[in-house]
């Protein structure tokens, strides 16, 4: 067995923060964030409109969040980082009894990561939870779901039907 050290490892090279070409820096607007390519919206903590290109809308609706059958609202919207290569927003949600977050970190390439953290109080009934993402038909046609099953994940062609097509439970 032989340990060998490789010229790249251990080191900063491509850790720069810079906004590579042809990309360009993010703009913001108060619950807006603009890239090169696509312009987003937050409500709620979630998009609730997403242009691409030629003012084409990729959602349908408006991401929303229901807990026990109820929407959550936003208490508190800020940016925790506004800088040319990385937006980095926070949405506080209440629901009686329970707290959430969500975090989300926004890439001049159009990279979105959304990380949401669930606080339920003493006490707190947990059902359900749902997370509605309702994307414009024109533009998905596909599905490839990884969910609680081990070498069995759906991948097919959406049907063209209005309605649940899919959920986390199949």
């Amino acid at each position: 067995f032989e340990f060998a050290k490789f010229d790249w490892e251990h080191n900063k090279l491509g850790k720069d923060r810079v906004v590579l070409p042809p990309y360009k820096p993010l703009q913001y607007s108060n619950n807006k964030v603009k890239t090169l390519l696509a312009e987003y919206t937050l409500n709620n903590g979630f998009l609730s409109f997403v242009k691409s290109g030629k003012a084409e809308k990729l959602l349908a609706f408006p991401v929303t969040l229901t807990v026990n059958g109820k929407k959550l609202t936003e208490k508190n919207f800020k940016w925790l980082e506004k800088a040319d290569d990385l937006g980095i927003s926070v949405s506080t949600l209440a629901l009686d009894g329970l707290d959430l977050s969500v975090r989300n970190e926004f890439e001049f390439d159009n990279f979105i990561k959304t990380t949401m953290t669930v606080n339920p109080g003493k006490g707190f009934d947990f059902k359900s939870m749902t997370l509605d993402i309702p994307l414009n038909g024109k533009f998905a046609s596909q599905l490839h779901s990884t969910c609680n099953r081990m070498r069995q994940n759906d991948a097919k062609a959406l049907p063209t039907t209005d309605g649940e097509i899919w959920n986390s439970t199949q």
